[in-house]
């Protein structure tokens, strides 16, 4: 115990602590274990940092999302004809591609054909 920093020996003292309740998680350690070595509070905290990193990524991910649904929402809203010209131009994409990949497989059945 020697070897704790007075960090990690102020979080075995509160794990120790809050052992006693069942309703706190226990990252890996056991509730009834009591006091918990240096190497066991490294590893809680490495998964402590490791469960937030991933939490922080993803409300990053849901605030990027927020933000541009609230640009699209204004957009349309102060100009609907932008909606309608979106729209039409995700029907003429979509006629396009069509197009293209009918033209492909002729291409490729003509193609197959002279071999």
């Amino acid at each position: 115990m020697s070897s704790c920093s007075r960090t990690e020996l102020h979080l075995i003292q509160m794990i120790s602590v809050a052992s006693t309740f069942s309703t706190v998680p226990y990252y890996g350690m056991e509730p009834d274990s009591g006091i918990a070595s240096c190497s066991e509070v490294s590893k809680v905290l490495q998964d402590m940092n490791k469960d937030l990193e991933k939490m922080l990524e993803e409300m990053e991910k849901i605030s990027i999302q927020t933000t541009w649904m609230s640009y699209d929402m204004v957009v349309i809203r102060t100009k609907p004809e932008l909606a309608e010209s979106v729209r039409k131009l995700d029907e003429t994409f979509l006629k396009c591609k069509e197009e293209v990949e009918t033209k492909w497989q002729e291409m490729l059945n003509e193609f197959k054909g002279q071999t």
